[in-house]
């Protein structure tokens, strides 16, 4: 079961304080180590990358489309 953000927790959650950029970041240091984390054998991205990305993708949706629902 997930955990659900509050209404307070969800209102701060807007352009001004929240920035997605770090997530990218991230993105960007897993492809550069992307050689030695590597979960198989098909050159698949590593989980990590997934997971920062499905982040990103999610936070956008919270800013840009207000979808609370979906945090």
């Amino acid at each position: 079961m997930a955990a659900r953000i509050t209404g307070e927790e969800g209102d701060k959650l807007s352009p001004e304080n929240f920035e997605t950029h770090s997530l990218l970041r991230a993105v960007d240091a897993v492809d550069e180590l992307r050689a030695d984390l590597n979960d198989g054998e098909y050159v698949t991205p590593p989980q990590l990358r997934t997971d920062l990305l499905k982040l990103h993708r999610l936070a956008m949706a919270v800013i840009n489309e207000g979808s609370h629902s979906r945090s």
